[in-house]
């Protein structure tokens, strides 16, 4: 890559980060000729080379009236003109007679063309490769978006053939996950192996670990259906203790007993050890050795922006030429400054014009084709319309828009946009990007003005040799990429920031504490898990609103509290919640009307595996986008919105492959088929995820290895001391029934170490025991 090529990209960053909505993203094939190309190429390329989606679109267009839509469009678009005659020639007619001459004759090219829409999808939506490439690279060489690289021409990226290292052009973060996911796949299905004498023990023990569904994975569990009610004599009838018996008249209090024998507690142990210590190895190595290996390659492979750039984060506040900055760097520099991008205090300037584009965008919608938008002569008798009261509120909450109400907002809109422009402290500078041309420009820059914060606090000789802009040492770090920054939240205090995450982090425990209410009250394991499987979806789009809510200062601080949201809400509602709920006496059995804790988690494991991946393939809100919604817009810009592609968040996919590992790691002593299923699960997960990424999902920036980061220094590493943990509370169980047996007579005896405290001791089963055992129990 030409460094001089890369170092633009800051300026261009701010462009687009303040664009991010639609219609900008539209704009980028207004270009009469690269449209043009586009549908040309539409009608001439292979029908072989284009997605199983577009070949179905276009054969429903050839062959139903329901998907193509055009003569319908046509009537309306005629209505929306004798509608717009009515208003405008109330005072003269030379603006009705325009109206009813275009009425004449609706062209061709005024209705929206589907086609022109799935070519748009296909070229400027999903990710493409270059065709033919020359280069020594051994992998698919990602195309820019709506490129056509001269003669060799791209090609949408293979569903099947694309490998994790072809992957490496969309960025650090997403080739790091897919690695990850294929490599954790592989370490549970060995530590699977492994596991299958657990499972082979707990289906063959004479005590009959048996099963009643093989797909569940209860075969070989401690599942236990060998279970029968006993007299208890300490405990009164009407103890709470006491389990309901139909049609009983004997006034005794009756439990359910474990007739299993317990499990061979040495040989079970040591290859459940055996399998935590490997465990440890396969994370480690994948972790802490793969992952930041891939880090580095990645890293040094691809040149970016930031390869060539520092940012001052203190600027002095009215250094706003960049001539003064240039002139400042150019002694670091081997040749010269390429580029200074200055971020001044413009944030509420720049979202009042974002919002003016939108509002104009959706006006355009609403007017007839060959109306000139920005005329006022047409525009005088809509504002004087009057709507009724309970149509303003309806608009007041973004209903029922039209072109009366889009005036007189784009009206407020633009006063907003003169106040804000007048603001005195608007061009105060809050942060400054240099380019250089070169890396050893930035290497030297770095080295030259920075020190450790104990230097700067005693000012050390060191610290006072360092160069001073106007009078101020500046505070200078790497930069992130240019699409990774997030400009509008530069200039926010750090004291609004911790009140934003304290809001959206109540309101998402909030929510997580509604559906963990809803999901305890579902008594069917098939119901619960999923209810429990699609409300992990839905608390993945609470998450995403709760985090737009906050102000970070790149893409990777955002993802980060994305994943924490996400995360703890999904590993609490899929691995804690039913732990939580169900009674020491159901884990691993549960007597006739009751489910036991690990058909449960049998039946959750089964329903992760399919609905979540399946809810992504199938993308119910991206279909209804393009098969329902997009046949009937009225214009080309609006019929397009809807070919976008579903948002993404990197955030949102680790917290899934957290959630699986956390289910499996947790229950593993009790459900040793759970590591089969993480290990299909996140089989499931990799293709699916990927035919999102190359079919479904819109491109998202760049962002470095921040999740990544946070996901194995912390989430991670916890799920592997809870396999180590938990395993010993488990063996400690057995056989879950609270039921001790002495000369045929059965006693309520307390068997749960954690019943009182924690950490537990052995001293605590004698210590808070009831009353009325035997002493040698």
């Amino acid at each position: 890559m030409d460094p001089s090529e890369s170092s633009l990209r800051p300026v261009k960053a701010i462009g687009n980060r303040h664009g991010s909505s639609d219609d900008l993203f539209l704009n980028e094939i207004k270009n009469p000729v690269a449209k043009k190309r586009l549908i040309d190429e539409n009608h001439k390329r292979d029908p072989s080379e284009m997605s199983y989606s577009r070949r179905f679109a276009l054969w429903l267009l050839r062959t139903t009236k329901w998907y193509d839509r055009r003569e319908q469009t046509r009537d309306i678009l005629k209505k929306r003109i004798a509608d717009f005659h009515k208003i405008v020639s109330g005072d003269d007619g030379g603006e009705a007679s325009f109206i009813t001459k275009h009425d004449e004759d609706i062209k061709e090219e005024d209705l929206p063309d589907l086609r022109k829409s799935w070519a748009f999808y296909e070229h400027m939506t999903l990710p493409r490769f270059v065709r033919n490439n020359e280069s020594d690279s051994n992998y698919l060489e990602k195309a820019r978006t709506g490129e056509s690289h001269g003669d060799k021409g791209t090609e949408l990226y293979p569903v099947v053939g694309t490998t994790p290292k072809d992957l490496k052009g969309f960025g650090v973060s997403i080739g790091l996950y897919f690695m990850t996911v294929l490599a954790l796949a592989i370490v549970t299905f060995v530590v699977g192996l492994i596991n299958t004498y657990l499972i082979y023990s707990y289906a063959s023990n004479d005590s009959q670990f048996v099963l009643t569904n093989v797909l569940l994975g209860l075969d070989g569990s401690a599942y236990c259906k060998n279970i029968r009610l006993v007299p208890i004599e300490n405990l009164a009838p009407d103890d709470m203790k006491c389990d309901k018996v139909k049609n009983s008249t004997e006034k005794r209090c009756f439990m359910f007993k474990n007739d299993c024998e317990n499990p061979n507690f040495i040989s079970m142990g040591v290859v459940h050890y055996v399998s935590t210590l490997l465990l440890i190895i396969g994370m480690y190595v994948i972790f802490f050795h793969y992952q930041q290996k891939l880090e580095v390659k990645y890293d040094e492979e691809t040149l970016t922006a930031s390869d060539y750039s520092v940012e001052i984060k203190n600027p002095p506040k009215d250094a706003i030429d960049p001539e003064e900055w240039r002139e400042f760097f150019m002694p670091f520099s081997e040749k010269f400054v390429n580029s200074c991008t200055i971020v001044i205090n413009n944030e509420e300037l720049v979202k009042a014009l974002v919002a003016r584009r939108i509002l104009l965008k959706e006006l355009k919608n609403l007017l007839p084709p060959g109306i000139d938008i920005e005329s006022d002569s047409w525009k005088r008798n809509f504002l004087q319309q009057e709507p009724p009261a309970w149509k303003n509120f309806v608009q007041g909450a973004g209903f029922g828009k039209d072109i009366s109400s889009l005036l007189k907002n784009l009206h407020c809109c633009e006063m907003s946009i003169r106040t804000h422009a007048e603001y005195e402290r608007i061009e105060e500078v809050n942060h400054v990007i240099i380019t250089f041309e070169t890396e050893n420009g930035q290497r030297t820059a770095l080295e030259a003005l920075s020190c450790g914060k104990l230097e700067g606090y005693f000012r050390t000789k060191r610290r006072m040799s360092i160069p001073r802009f106007n009078r101020q040492f500046l505070k200078i770090k790497e930069p992130p990429e240019p699409n990774d920054v997030r400009w509008h939240d530069l200039d926010e205090t750090t004291f609004l920031r911790m009140k934003q995450q304290v809001i959206s982090n109540s309101s998402s425990v909030m929510m997580v504490l509604v559906g963990c209410y809803v999901a305890q009250t579902i008594q069917d394991p098939v119901y619960s898990s999923v209810f429990i499987s699609v409300f992990n979806g839905g608390i993945a789009v609470f998450g995403a609103v709760a985090t737009s809510l906050e102000a970070h200062r790149n893409e990777g601080a955002y993802q980060r509290s994305l994943f924490f949201k996400i995360a703890l809400a999904r590993v609490f509602t899929t691995v804690f919640l039913y732990y939580s709920i169900t009674p020491f006496t159901e884990f691993v059995h549960a007597g006739e009307e009751k489910t036991s804790l690990v058909e449960r988690m049998a039946s959750l494991f089964f329903s992760e595996m399919i609905i979540a991946p399946l809810l992504i393939v199938v993308d119910p809100a991206g279909l209804y986008a393009k098969f329902v919604q997009a046949p009937r817009a009225l214009t080309q810009d609006s019929m397009d919105s809807n070919f976008l592609g579903s948002n993404f968040s990197l955030a949102e996919r680790y917290t899934s492959l957290t959630k699986v590992l956390f289910m499996c790691f947790f229950y593993a002593t009790i459900l040793p088929v759970s590591y089969f299923f993480c290990s299909f699960t996140l089989l499931v997960v990799y293709f699916s995820d990927k035919y999102a990424l190359l079919r479904i999902w819109r491109e998202v920036p760049a962002s470095g290895p921040n999740v990544a980061k946070f996901s194995r220094d912390y989430f991670f590493t916890t799920a592997l001391v809870l396999h180590a943990t938990m395993a010993a509370y488990w063996w400690s169980g057995f056989p879950y029934d609270n039921v001790y047996e002495k000369d045929e007579k059965f006693y309520f005896v307390l068997q749960y170490l954690l019943w009182h405290t924690y950490p537990a001791r052995p001293t605590d089963l004698n210590e808070f025991q009831p009353e009325g055992i035997p002493d040698d129990w």
